[in-house]
């Protein structure tokens, strides 16, 4: 098993005894949730080693697994089948690198007609157990000499990778979602990574 940058490469050997495996087959998860993602039937290959020259070869019995979350442990697991029929799963953990040191960013907010919420999607999940002060955002646009905020949100919820934010006006002329630095309930990802002071543009739909 070898990490790599957000992914993971599974080996495996030639078996040189037994009844001879005519599948293979290899399923992962993020360690400590339920569903797991199959590979699909892997077909044995036959060599040892394929080589592209005396001191490069490489392990033809191998399948990446890529779009991981730096640094988190996943249980990954791999099977293969003969005439009698599939063995049972054998199991490892590992961990993808590098280490996970970037704080969650911003990727959109968006406010639905009608509503007075404002949904900020990040591109990863962020932490439930540090509820950010949600007096630190504020919705506002850009005037002549810089940024003026016109509403702060009154109350803030957070699932998964989105935070939702509650007000108590949407101000039609807004344009950006404000969040301020704080030490004190400051927004982070699930490895502690905090996310600095930012400005989103707003999406209305």
């Amino acid at each position: 098993m070898t990490p790599g940058n957000r992914k993971l490469t599974v080996e495996w050997a030639l078996l040189d005894r037994g009844s001879v495996p005519i599948a293979y087959q290899v399923r992962h998860r993020l360690q400590g949730t339920t569903d797991w993602t199959e590979s699909g039937t892997l077909a044995p290959r036959p060599t040892t080693l394929i080589c592209s020259s005396r001191f490069e070869c490489v392990n033809p019995r191998r399948h990446e697994i890529t779009g991981l979350i730096a640094d988190r442990p996943y249980e990954v697991e791999l099977r293969a089948r003969n005439a009698n029929g599939w063995s049972s799963w054998y199991t490892s953990i590992v961990r993808p690198g590098p280490p996970d040191t970037a704080a969650p960013v911003a990727v959109s907010a968006v406010n639905t007609s009608g509503q007075t919420t404002v949904v900020v999607t990040f591109d990863e999940r962020l932490n439930q157990d540090f509820q950010p002060d949600p007096s630190r955002f504020t919705l506002g646009r850009y005037v002549v000499g810089g940024f003026l905020l016109q509403e702060t949100a009154t109350d803030v919820s957070i699932s998964g990778s989105t935070l939702t934010l509650t007000f108590a006006e949407i101000p039609s002329n807004a344009t950006h979602l404000s969040y301020l630095f704080t030490n004190i309930g400051t927004l982070q990802d699930l490895r502690g990574n905090k996310s600095d002071s930012f400005r989103v543009s707003l999406t209305r739909n």
